[in-house]
């Protein structure tokens, strides 16, 4: 058993690393239970119904061009965004939170006494998801893979996958990035492709159905002239 401390928890939001203005976080994934009790039963039965999350996030405000504040209304009325949390960072292997949320509330708490905090309130588009980042909050300059993951079988249920590119620079680049599926952790096949990336920061949520094989490893094709791209990958299968 490893518990982990919460200082290392990292935050993805859209095209944006907000983990420097947040300290508290909460994700809640509920399944709607229906009634199915009927007569001759001495206790109260019940069928499973739609599956709903939420996520809050709460921290400091900060008023700059760019900073945590014009994130936040942004995404007032806006199409859901593509949230990623990981607890103890993003290191490949290590557990991802997956979420797509519509921003149900942005508060500003102003007391002469305290920092100006902020709190975030999140609907999810689609279920909260648990996973594992593919690729590290990394810059990365050349083609390459991911260190394959292993979930010890297959799954036939599909999944989710996030991208965020918080940071692109160099002459023309390009980019496409991959998460690939294996049976046998040596000849792979692409399961997810994310649009190709040129030199705008962006973020992107992709699904899939059926089966997922037993490993799954993130891949990424750069080109240009001294490309370097920073950016995440998270994968869960349902």
């Amino acid at each position: 058993m490893a518990f982990i401390h919460s200082k290392d928890t990292v935050v993805l939001l859209g095209k944006d690393d907000v983990t420097g203005y947040f300290n508290e976080h909460t994700s809640s994934i509920e399944v709607d239970m229906h009634d199915s009790t009927v007569y001759g039963k001495s206790a109260r039965t019940y069928v499973a119904g739609l599956i709903d999350g939420t996520v809050s996030l709460g921290g400091l405000w900060d008023g700059a061009a760019n900073a945590i504040d014009s994130i936040l209304s942004a995404l007032v009325g806006a199409a859901a965004s593509v949230l990623t949390i990981g607890l103890n960072g993003t290191t490949v292997g290590n557990r991802a939170t997956l979420a797509s949320p519509l921003e149900t509330s942005y508060e500003i708490d102003d007391s002469v006494s305290e920092l100006i905090g902020i709190s975030f309130e999140g609907q999810s588009d689609d279920r909260v998801e648990t996973g594992i980042f593919l690729h590290n909050l990394t810059a990365e300059t050349a083609t390459g893979n991911g260190t394959s993951q292993d979930n010890g079988g297959a799954s036939s249920n599909g999944g989710v996958a996030h991208l965020h590119l918080t940071a692109v620079t160099g002459s023309s680049p390009t980019n496409t990035v991959l998460v690939e599926h294996s049976t046998n952790n040596s000849t792979w096949a692409t399961l997810v492709t994310f649009t190709a990336l040129a030199g705008a920061t962006t973020s992107e949520r992709k699904t899939v159905s059926g089966t997922v094989n037993r490993y799954v490893r993130a891949r990424w094709t750069i080109g240009g002239t001294t490309p370097s791209y920073t950016f995440a990958v998270a994968f869960a299968r349902r």
